[in-house]
């Protein structure tokens, strides 16, 4: 199965793009706050190695450890690219819920998830 059927099998809406190398994801995700967060999902074109990146969301990108300066999630170790990347296109999307769905919760009740942090290298 492919990036794209994958994607669209999740998410008939998503946005798409693709080159020779990546396909771009964008989809927007709302949590059950009616919040919306708007994800990209760069990914190898078979689906098998995938990052994510918040391009929109409420909130102040300072204070969240697990989001970067570019907009890339921290999923994990490795998830700095989409070559090291041990997560299939699958795991990043419901990862990069999962975070949005606590980051509206962290909002919402004024409090900050602590998680562990990974050492990258």
């Amino acid at each position: 199965m492919n990036a794209l059927t994958i994607m669209k099998t999740i998410n008939p809406n998503v946005f798409t793009q693709a080159d020779d190398n990546i396909a771009y994801l964008i989809e927007d995700f709302g949590t059950l706050s009616d919040v919306f967060y708007r994800l990209e999902y760069q990914s190898s074109h078979d689906g098998t190695r995938a990052i994510a990146y918040v391009r929109h969301y409420p909130g102040e990108r300072a204070l969240d450890p697990h989001l970067k300066e570019d907009g890339r999630l921290d999923l994990g170790p490795g998830t700095e690219q989409i070559e090291t990347s041990p997560l299939s296109l699958r795991e990043a999307i419901f990862k990069a819920r999962f975070w949005c769905t606590a980051h509206q919760h962290c909002l919402t009740h004024n409090s900050l998830l602590e998680a562990p942090h990974h050492e990258t290298q």
